[in-house]
């Protein structure tokens, strides 16, 4: 294979690619076009309330010098009719966007142009943060698009525990026991409310905080544990996890305990977070299957424990879109 360079107008322009054995002194005929610019959109960063950063990538420039660059934006995906224009260094480019509303999602591509025309980069998105009936949230940029709360239920401020729940329940109680359980049956077995309780009735973020407020289901906490970056920090004099997301925003994850009984056991160890899914199969102990629950564990590292009983009284950080 063989391919040419030329200098035209300015620009070095490559040749189509020629596939033929040539011997020596032979003569090829390479053929010069211009094309348009290739461009990546990139992640946005420090996504704020009211401003956010956008950025792209040039990856090819069509063999022609790139005239401008920036971003096509709006609130649906199918009117990205607002552009702004960026400086780029070293192919790379970004633009800092400021007076945005609270709450929105944003839509937007990266641009660059040559003499050709325009190369667009896909269709990004980002949610600038805000509060959903009085409780704030952020966008840690997310292929899901889910929000996490910046708090526990019943909390503050991120670095307080907040209040406990058994699973299913919409209160807090004095004593946490299997006799205490709402739905305790026996030893063997609890009463069947749902394989995922998010967003029903037994949801205690929906019924604490309203709206589209919900618990986390299990997919949308492992999102958390694989797409974001968890460092271990103190806050307050308070260890906890500080969970960066792929757009560079953060929430903090507070390491509660549990209860059982009457006493909040490893606090400032472990943090026991209840996720919206039910037990569906307990190799270890099959006869209590209808009285487990998973829950997101913060040790050492953040984890999913697949068997935890309902009636332990656990935190719950909620989620919306």
């Amino acid at each position: 294979q063989y391919v040419g360079y030329a200098t035209i107008d300015g620009d070095i322009v490559i040749s189509d690619t020629v596939e033929q054995s040539l011997t020596e002194n032979q003569c090829v005929t390479l053929h010069f076009t211009r094309s348009l610019p290739q461009v990546e959109t990139l992640a946005a960063s420090s996504v704020t309330n009211l401003s956010a950063i956008l950025h792209g990538r040039i990856t090819g420039t069509g063999g022609s010098s790139i005239i401008a660059c920036g971003f096509y934006y709006g609130t649906s995906e199918d009117n990205l009719s607002q552009n702004v224009i960026a400086n780029i260094t070293d192919n790379e480019f970004s633009y800092e966007f400021t007076g945005l509303t609270t709450g929105t999602t944003y839509y937007y591509k990266a641009y660059a142009t040559n003499s050709e025309n325009a190369g667009y980069g896909e269709v990004r998105l980002f949610t600038t943060g805000g509060s959903l009936n009085g409780h704030d949230f952020v966008d840690l940029g997310l292929p899901s698009g889910t929000l996490w709360a910046t708090c526990n239920v019943g909390a503050l401020t991120p670095e307080e525990n907040g209040s406990y729940f058994s699973w299913g329940e919409t209160e807090e109680k004095a004593l946490y026991q299997l006799e205490t359980y709402k739905y305790w049956i026996n030893l063997a077995a609890c009463k069947f409310i749902g394989m995922d309780i998010s967003g029903t009735e037994y949801d205690v973020a929906r019924a604490q905080w309203g709206g589209t407020w919900r618990m986390p289901t299990e997919m949308e906490f492992r999102e958390l544990i694989d797409k974001c970056v968890w460092t271990n920090v103190i806050v307050n004099g308070k260890e906890a996890f500080e969970v960066v997301g792929p757009n560079g925003n953060s929430i903090l994850m507070n390491l509660s305990g549990y209860i059982i009984d009457d006493s909040i056991r490893h606090e400032g160890t472990i943090g026991h977070f209840w996720l919206s899914t039910a037990e569906d199969n307990l190799v270890e102990s099959p006869t209590h299957s209808d009285s487990k629950a998973r829950l997101g564990y913060i040790g050492k590292k953040p984890t999913i424990l697949r068997h935890q009983y309902k009636y332990i009284g656990c935190s719950v950080r909620p989620v919306s879109y």
